[in-house]
Parts: structure tokens; C-alpha cells; sequence
């Protein structure tokens, strides 16, 4: 039996389904450019599966007492539009401008 994989874009409600935040919060953070989706041509917001890790970064350094506008900035030293790798997360650990994410 074929493994099936999962799809590499989510909707607006499996996003907040699986991050563990509301709607509201979705779009508020792509409002706040935390993060970002598509448009299907029938005007339904798309997210990359990628999304998921800006949101469990996104929920763990405010818990830590980090604003959103501190995590924003950390996000705009990242590439536009790539997923956080293990390579890039050094790099913002390294560069010293963001040690708010040493905290978590």
C-alpha cells in the first residue's frame, strides 16, 4: 500500500488546526508579515507547510516575553520567503543581533 504524503500547502483552518492558534491569529501574523500564504483564484489563503515552524517560534518567544515586533525583525535577517533550516537558524544565532532566540 502506497504511503500517501501530506500536502505541502495548508488552508487557513489546518494551519490554525495544527499550530495550535486561532484564525484570528493567522491572519493577524500574516497582516504583521510573521508569516505569508497565497491566494487560490478562488481567493482562499494557502500557507506552506514551513509556516508551522514560524508559528511555534512565533508562540515560544512570546511566552519567553519577546514582542512580536523583536521576533519580526529577527525574521527579516531570514532570507524572503524561505524556510527556516538548521543553516540559517545558526547564522541568526551567530550574528548577535538576535539574542532573544537564545532565550528559548
Amino acid at each position: 500500500m502506497k504511503k500517501q504524503q501530506s500536502p505541502s500547502w495548508l488552508t487557513i483552518g489546518e494551519l490554525a488546526k495544527r499550530s495550535g492558534v486561532g484564525v484570528p491569529a493567522i491572519r493577524f501574523y500574516e497582516e504583521k508579515e510573521l508569516i505569508w500564504g497565497i491566494r487560490t483564484t478562488g481567493n482562499q489563503r494557502r500557507y506552506q507547510r514551513a509556516m508551522l515552524k514560524r508559528i511555534a517560534i512565533i508562540k515560544t518567544a512570546q511566552q519567553v516575553g519577546i514582542s512580536l515586533q523583536q521576533i519580526k525583525q529577527t525574521f527579516e535577517t531570514l532570507p524572503k520567503h524561505r524556510s527556516a533550516t538548521k543553516k540559517i537558524g545558526k547564522s541568526c544565532l551567530n550574528s548577535g543581533k538576535d539574542n532573544w532566540i537564545n532565550k528559548l
